[in-house]
């Protein structure tokens, strides 16, 4: 009953790709922007996405590793699954009325499924939503 609640009171906010790409987010590993004071903690947003590749380039990979080095087809998989996920925490801070992300970090897991080949990816990229705003001026003073 009280996810029904939860869920039927949810403000569920949809935007467009040309939005998300258009409006200016600034987004930080650190806990403040600098230059900007936060003005209101919106609270957690989050991204998450699973993706593989397609069995031809897992077959290509699988022959690569027998002989070592970097299997670039899995290192663009990680670099596509990030950015996806950032992507997507962006546009859950932008439908909040965020204007800035803090503290944002990205957990990502890597697993070969045993029942059919390939490689999965996935990717969480999550932080804190915040309206902030440039920090005054402060005028200096000469002795």
């Amino acid at each position: 009953m009280l996810a029904r609640r939860f869920a039927t009171s949810a403000r569920v906010t949809i935007l467009s790709p040309e939005t998300i790409k258009t409006t200016p987010l600034l987004v930080s590993t650190r806990d403040h922007i600098e230059g900007r004071e936060i003005v209101e903690e919106l609270g957690m947003v989050c991204g998450n996405v699973v993706r593989t590749k397609n069995i031809l380039e897992d077959i290509l990979a699988a022959f690569g590793g027998v002989l070592g080095g970097e299997t670039r087809s899995y290192s663009s998989l990680m670099n596509e699954a990030n950015s996806e996920a950032m992507h997507r925490m962006k546009a859950a801070a932008l439908a909040q009325g965020a204007t800035a992300v803090v503290m944002t970090k990205f957990e990502t897991n890597m697993a070969m499924n045993r029942f059919v080949f390939g490689l999965h990816c996935s990717s969480v990229c999550y932080g804190t939503a915040v309206v902030c705003r440039p920090m005054p001026k402060t005028e200096k003073t000469s002795e």
